[in-house]
């Protein structure tokens, strides 16, 4: 995800439960490393991303849900 944030390529998103929310473009991403055992090696990642309404899908239910996110 990091190589294709800002590169405005649209992805459709899919849900768990198999929802389609239409195109969107991943603009940033965020991770931290925790729990760094003592090779350095992380035993928790977290992360977050960054997305963007693609074309028509910005006046829908997938632009409302990205602005929740």
């Amino acid at each position: 995800m990091r190589l294709l944030a800002g590169t405005d390529v649209p992805f459709m998103m899919v849900d768990g439960l198999g929802w389609v929310w239409k195109k969107w473009c991943i603009t940033g991403v965020t991770e931290r490393k925790k729990y760094l055992m003592r090779d350095g090696a992380p035993r928790r990642i977290d992360f977050s991303i960054t997305l963007q309404s693609y074309g028509a899908d910005s006046d829908g239910l997938s632009s409302f849900i990205g602005d929740l996110l």
